[in-house]
């Protein structure tokens, strides 16, 4: 009766949040870039030349400069290609760049970067840190009771930080803009260990855990952007959606390792287990060096 009531009482707040998360895909697919998640399409170029004119002499021959960034086997290169072609006066024709130029990057091999070490290195990485990540949800309201949390107050306090540090995504964005993803995984590793070992004393006070709450909500932001960021910047965007897919595959299937942590932290486990998650946190930031 009362997990029914509950659901009564918060359905409002839940259809609004619904609500919001709606608006945010439509705006999402009116801003983002759709052009990096379409089908490889043949592009034409159209080359003009004027039949006659007083300055014909000077005119030089119509030069079409192209960046590419599609990935090459597996990694992003940028290219500059040059195309000129001959063509009849007062006429204009349609010419595929592909039929223009066959050493033109073409899309990447999905299985060289499936096996390559960047990309293992990387789901590792987001794997091991998912399972603390996931722990410290299922494990912090009971923890925070028997630290003197007995009105749940603090335990209300996560769930509000948990949601509101999506206010600061921009600033995280900008933060990685400029120190690069080196050292934004770092971060976000060092703050999810960070809110684990502050979990992991008993003796200090409500406060300082709710500080350590801040900080793994933080974290947690910062690893979620740094994976999909990465696959991004290594890899692309041929294959983005399926390396991306593959990746929260694997590290959620590997994460189904945090409920047997979670019932040694129940059973008096807690302080052995949240050292041992802040530890295996603290042994990936080699990962984000390299």
């Amino acid at each position: 009766a009362g997990l029914t009531a509950i659901s009564i009482n918060r359905r409002a707040s839940f259809a609004s949040f619904s609500a919001f998360l709606i608006f945010l895909c439509v705006i999402a697919a009116i801003m983002l870039p759709r052009r990096q998640f379409e089908p490889k399409r043949k592009r034409e170029i159209i080359i003009s030349q004027e039949q006659e004119g007083p300055n014909d002499e000077n005119n030089e021959d119509e030069e079409t400069k192209e960046i590419s960034s599609e990935p090459t086997n597996g990694m992003i290169v940028d290219s500059m290609q040059h195309k000129t072609d001959e063509v009849p006066n007062n006429e204009s024709v349609m010419i595929p760049v592909a039929e223009q130029d066959e050493s033109r990057p073409t899309k990447p091999n999905l299985w060289i970067q499936l096996k390559s070490v960047e990309y293992i290195a990387l789901v590792v990485w987001f794997s091991i840190c998912l399972i603390p990540l996931q722990y410290y949800v299922g494990a912090i309201g009971f923890q925070l009771e028997q630290r003197g949390d007995a009105d749940g107050k603090y335990t209300r306090m996560f769930s509000i930080l948990y949601a509101s540090v999506a206010g600061i995504s921009p600033f995280v964005g900008t933060f990685t803009d400029a120190v690069g993803l080196g050292a934004t995984h770092a971060v976000g590793t060092i703050f999810t260990a960070g809110s684990l070992f502050i979990l992991a004393s008993s003796e200090v006070g409500l406060p300082v855990h709710a500080i350590g709450m801040a900080l793994y909500s933080v974290g947690r932001m910062v690893v979620f952007s740094a994976f999909f960021t990465n696959i991004g910047l290594r890899f692309g965007y041929s294959n983005y959606g399926t390396l991306s897919g593959l990746g929260l595959l694997i590290s959620g299937l590997i994460s189904l390792l945090q409920y047997p942590l979670i019932t040694l932290a129940s059973d008096g486990y807690d302080a052995e287990v949240n050292i041992g998650c802040g530890i295996a946190m603290v042994c990936m930031l080699p990962y984000c060096v390299w």
